[in-house]
């Protein structure tokens, strides 16, 4: 009697299907250098070999890296890292003293299972990151199709703006990483490229929404400064005039750049770093210098734009008696404090600023502030629209 009968070949042939699947959709995901369900580095791809003993050790590094790549593979540790907590209550329900042993496995299984890590991570020199969106600035991970999905998102919404007679202006606020990656933890090097910052900025030129890339101009001026904080993911007020100035430059406002040395630096010590909260250290003292700049002029009267009701701060206008130019910037917090008090001293007579709230903020904000610019500029790991193909509320198709 044949082993593989009619019936059994469709059985093989479907099994080994599904043993082909995870293989064959590696390519299709995105490139992830660390698995935060174990919290550790993945494996990577092997290079070519070189030497004989690089071919000898080439069939072992294959089968690491597929095994570390393999499509589905977090939803199976997550299982099974479920099914093990579980089972290990299980075993020991009468027993107190052994389950107050295993308790501390258990929970880290069920944490593990919801691939929880740390929301902050030492880096090196004292110098601490958030962990979301950190590989992503590193270019350890990679997700093409969002980064496509967010510069798709900036083309519309700049095609919607010239229909209106806007100009508008992108541009991305490296997140620390990228303006400091010898200073990150080691898990998170070394950089690669591109990263998503690359991609979207590609993506949005090739639609005719050119970006402009702040990194350059950073990287160049952290030689002189600290840009950064220490203990909290936001720039420091030198860090934002630097990128100020660099934007408009950019934008063909050279007359908008504030000068430096006029910003009467005054240094302070702060204490509301967020980043030790968030992993779970004590505060820390960090040395900070403000800047006049940040403030808005005396005569600027501050009000409400009306829109939706928002999940973020609330969108607001900032006016002053003066004529001139109207900007309004679509972001977050890393223009939120700094950025309207900055173009208002630069001589603009009306800033708004509306969270970009991931891509899904009210349209109607553009037609109730009624600006002659607007300002798309998303720190880098919120560079991204949430849930994937989300827009703004009324943005004309």
């Amino acid at each position: 009697m044949a082993l593989l009968t009619r019936p059994r070949r469709g059985l093989a042939l479907a099994l080994l299907a599904m043993l082909l699947v995870p293989v064959v959709a590696i390519p299709l995901r995105p490139l992830k250098a660390m698995s935060p369900v174990e919290n550790r580095l993945l494996a990577r791809a092997p290079p070519r070999p070189q030497r004989l003993a690089d071919w000898a050790r080439l069939p072992r590094r294959i089968d690491a890296y597929l095994a570390d790549h393999f499509a589905f593979r977090d939803g199976m540790i997550a299982a099974n890292n479920r099914l093990f907590g579980r089972a290990a209550r299980a075993a020991v329900s009468g027993q107190a003293d052994l389950a107050a042993a295993i308790a501390g496995h258990s929970e880290a299984a069920d944490a593990g299972a919801t691939g929880e890590l740390a929301a902050a991570v030492e880096g090196k020199a004292g110098r601490m990151f958030l962990t979301e969106g950190l590989l992503e600035s590193t270019g350890r991970e990679t997700d093409r199709r969002r980064a496509a999905d967010y510069a798709q998102f900036v083309c519309q919404a700049v095609r919607a703006l010239r229909a209106r007679g806007i100009r508008p202006i992108f541009a991305i606020a490296p997140s620390p990483a990228a303006i400091y990656p010898e200073y990150a933890p080691d898990w998170a090097l070394p950089p690669l490229s591109p990263t998503e910052y690359d991609l979207i900025l590609r993506g949005a030129a090739a639609c005719g929404a050119p970006g402009i890339d702040l990194r350059p101009a950073l990287r160049a001026a952290k030689a002189g400064t600290i840009l950064y904080r220490f203990t909290d993911s936001h720039w420091r007020e030198v860090g934002a005039l630097a990128g100020f100035n660099a934007l408009v430059a950019a934008a063909g406002h050279p007359e908008w750049v504030l000068d430096p040395k006029g910003a009467a630096w005054t240094p302070v010590t702060r204490t509301d770093g967020d980043l030790p909260r968030l992993a779970g250290l004590p505060a820390r003292a960090e040395p900070d210098y403000d800047t006049r700049y940040v403030v808005p002029p005396a005569d600027a009267l501050r009000g409400p734009i009306k829109v939706l009701p928002t999940k973020e701060d609330t969108p607001f206008a900032l006016a002053t008696p003066r004529k001139g130019a109207s900007l309004l910037i679509i972001g977050d917090s890393y223009t939120e404090h700094y950025f309207p008090g900055f173009f208002l001293n630069a001589g603009l007579a009306r800033v708004g600023w509306v969270h970009e709230e991931d891509c899904g903020f009210d349209w109607g904000a553009i037609g109730a502030f009624s600006p002659d610019y607007v300002l798309i500029m998303p720190v880098e790991r919120l560079a991204l629209c949430r849930p994937r193909g989300a827009r703004p509320k009324g943005v004309p198709r």
